[in-house]
């Protein structure tokens, strides 16, 4: 099956490049044989030449065949390397597009587990493992004709020479296989390790996280935390090599015993001999069957360790997703939307995030989710959202379960702006039409956009408006303050032409008054179906129904005036936040 995987790689994406590959490798596999028999001949030739210089021609011949034998394999090379380049170009790019691919599909609550994620970073990392599989098999392919070509002169000599040389490198073999094993459940066992310390590292050099850092005279803490890791990293590694470096060594030395053993054997027949290039042919011979056998020992070794990657590569691209092969329906428009008891929990955790969750939105609804930190909001949005999938989530769009849902489909009529929003470092055209791709050249749409979250004349005020690069993290991008970052993924979310419009904390940066003007716009002119979640109550009163949530229930559902009425929940929150507002146009009511 693996072999079968990469044999199709290679012949659907670089068919000419793979014949290329064999044919200069197979070239290169023939070289050394005939340079033992040119070398031969030359001696021969010189020997003759010092009895009769007249024969000076003919040794030139061989000379010159000798010295085009030498440049062959250079040029040879060459071209071997920059056709290995185009293979690598062309396979990464389908590995690493097949595991883009897969991660598109995947279920999100895959990404809320460290054992996936050590799955995931070992199989990005080792993509070239593809590539450098067919690498060693052709190698190996190429040695095994080298070794048969040089054994078949070395059995008109003395048979023994051959089976004492084979019988060698049989340890060396084996030995390099059970090492090429270990290496995987290293990487495998280090894995959990290996992202702590590169965690460590991206905190100490991102511009985003560095400024806190450096404020709170926390970088020598975290390098201490890093270097913990990395010593651990490098202590384990280093171990590892050794004891591989010990055995092999080890085995080595049983190579070199057997080339010696196998070149007196040798001298012992040709003792008696007269023929000096014959000796120093069979010499040479031992030597390159030898360095042959060791090849193909170490290629085959090389070969199986690339497969057990390739395998664990295939292991990702077979995880299931959930959207199966049978017929799923697609949503034209959404109309409503539905939660049935719902009950959640996070993987290999046993208490539950979410406890019987129930309510039904239909199209142009207002639904406000309020509640503390770590009440489950945002759990219950990514449930929504069918980031997070299962079969028994019991969500209902236009009547039908989710998992019966096209999900690509559905995400096309909803936008969503999440708390922990990204701030590409793009330009503003991008950052707002990347909700809406096809429409990113709107102009008229992008300052209707603007418009709405308070930023048309930041935008205009940029060099080069709606086309100006925003961050700093590329030369020339504008940076912009915590709360413009914000109206921006507002901005993003409400370009999108969806039928349900989700913003998770969308204010969280936003001053009251802000906060007041932006949303009660939307709340007001909107037609379409809007969620609010947030913890702020400042907005809360202008939507059609309240839910309130505490400890992963709705412990409250109801207008704001219903709500205030029973002085519960909503009404704690209620009171402890009026000063927020009591002095801002009467936000609250």
């Amino acid at each position: 099956m693996t072999l079968n995987y990469i044999f199709n790689a290679y012949w659907y994406k670089c068919r000419f490049n793979l014949i290329i590959l064999i044919l200069l490798n197979f070239i290169n596999s023939m070289i050394p044989i005939v340079s033992i028999y040119l070398f031969q001949k030359l001696i021969s030739e010189i020997m003759t030449f010092i009895q009769n210089p007249n024969s000076a021609r003919a040794l030139m011949v061989i000379f010159s065949l000798q010295i085009i034998s030498n440049i062959i394999p250079f040029v040879f090379n060459h071209l071997l390397n920059i056709n290995n380049q185009i293979i690598e170009n062309k396979i990464s790019l389908e590995t690493t597009s097949l595991i883009l691919k897969k991660v598109k599909n995947l279920d999100y609550l895959n990404f809320e587990s460290p054992s996936f994620y050590d799955s995931f970073q070992r199989v990005s990392s080792n993509t070239n493992n593809i590539v450098e599989s067919v690498n060693h098999l052709i190698l190996l392919i190429s040695h095994i004709i080298s070794a048969i070509s040089v054994l078949a002169y070395l059995l008109t000599i003395n048979w023994i020479i051959v089976f004492i040389i084979a019988l060698g490198v049989i340890p060396y073999t084996l030995m390099s296989i059970k090492f090429n094993e270990k290496n995987f459940n290293l990487i495998n066992r280090l894995m959990p390790i290996t992202r702590k310390e590169q965690y460590f590292v991206n905190l100490l050099i991102n511009r985003g996280t560095l400024k806190e850092i450096m404020l709170f005279n926390a970088f020598d803490f975290l390098k201490s935390k890093w270097k913990k890791e990395f010593l651990v990293l490098s202590e384990k590694k280093l171990n590892f090599i050794k004891n591989k470096s010990k055995m092999l060594f080890s085995t080595e030395l049983i190579i070199l015993l057997t080339f010696s053993l196998a070149g007196l054997v040798i001298i012992s027949d040709f003792k008696n001999s007269n023929m000096a290039a014959d000796l120093v042919a069979a010499i040479q011979s031992i030597q390159l069957f030898q360095t042959s056998l060791n090849n193909i020992a170490k290629s085959y070794s090389d070969f199986k360790g690339t497969l057990i990657f390739i395998e664990d590569y295939m292991n990702f691209i077979r995880i299931n997703n959930l959207a199966n092969s049978r017929e799923l329906t697609k949503i034209e428009k959404l109309y409503s939307l539905e939660i049935r008891n719902l009950y959640f929990k996070y993987p290999n955790n046993h208490l539950e995030t979410l406890k019987g969750i129930s309510f039904k939105i239909n199209n142009g609804k207002k639904i406000a989710i309020v509640g503390d930190n770590g009440s489950g909001k945002t759990t219950l949005i990514k449930c929504i959202t069918g980031l997070y999938l299962n079969e028994n989530l019991p969500i209902f769009i236009n009547g039908i379960p989710i998992k019966d849902i096209d999900i690509e489909s559905l995400r096309e009529r909803m936008s969503v702006l999440f708390q922990d929003f990204i701030s590409y470092e793009l330009t503003v055209r991008e950052n707002i039409g990347i909700s809406r791709i096809g429409d990113m050249d709107d102009n008229t749409k992008l300052q209707n956009v603007a418009k709405k979250v308070n930023l048309l004349e930041v935008i205009n005020g940029l060099n080069n408006q709606f086309d100006s690069l925003l961050g700093r993290y590329f030369e020339g991008g504008n940076e912009l303050s915590g709360g413009q970052w914000q109206k921006i993924a507002l901005g993003r979310a409400l370009f999108r032409e969806s039928d349900l419009i989700i913003l998770d904390e969308p204010t969280a940066a936003l001053d009251p008054i802000s906060e007041k003007e932006i949303l009660e716009e939307i709340l007001n002119e909107c037609e379409k179906s809007i969620i609010i979640v947030t913890h702020r109550l400042g907005i809360a009163s202008l939507a059609d129904e309240i839910l309130v949530m505490k400890n992963g229930q709705v412990v409250e559902r109801g207008t704001h005036d219903e709500l205030l009425s029973i002085n519960g929940e909503y009404k704690k929150m209620y009171d402890s936040q009026a000063h927020w507002y009591s002095f801002q146009r009467g936000v609250l009511r």
